[in-house]
């Protein structure tokens, strides 16, 4: 289970939490008027299973929840609820191998920066490397390996 926080314009409320009702795999809504200050809004939320989270975050982004409000995902470690049970149940496909793409990007992108130690490092295991094929010699290359920052 994953746990959505939205914040939603006052004036969309009503058709986000309609949806999140009707939506297989959503449990647990809940909605407090006029909580968030900024940006200003409703809070809602709401508990999704895995395989029902990319579907529904997708359309909250095309109703541009993102742009005037916000969506935070969080997992839920433990849930002992039987709504959460069925809401899972309910939901098509499996948890286990279901991938919520906002998360991935998420993680990824912090990571995804390119730095100088990086370009450092690709430029010494280059150089070891280019020495290796040189000499012919595989334990340079594969010392390269080892000091380029792509290996790990």
């Amino acid at each position: 289970m994953l746990h959505l926080r939205l914040i939603v314009p006052e004036v969309e409320v009503g058709a986000i939490v309609a949806h999140l009702h009707e939506t297989a795999g959503v449990a647990h809504v809940i909605t407090g008027a006029g909580t968030s200050t900024q940006p200003t809004g409703e809070l809602v939320l709401c508990d999704v299973a895995r395989e029902a989270a990319n579907d529904l975050v997708e359309w909250l982004q095309e109703q541009g929840v993102h742009e005037r409000g916000a969506i935070s995902i969080e997992t839920v470690d433990a849930s002992v609820s039987a709504t959460a049970e069925a809401a899972e149940a309910a939901a098509p496909g499996q948890g286990g191998d279901a991938l919520v793409w906002q998360e991935l990007v998420s993680r990824i992108r912090p990571e995804s920066v390119l730095t100088v130690s990086f370009l450092a490092f690709m430029a010494v295991a280059a150089v070891i490397a280019g020495v290796g094929i040189l000499l012919d010699s595989p334990i340079l290359v594969i010392g390269a390996m080892v000091v380029g920052p792509e290996y790990g």
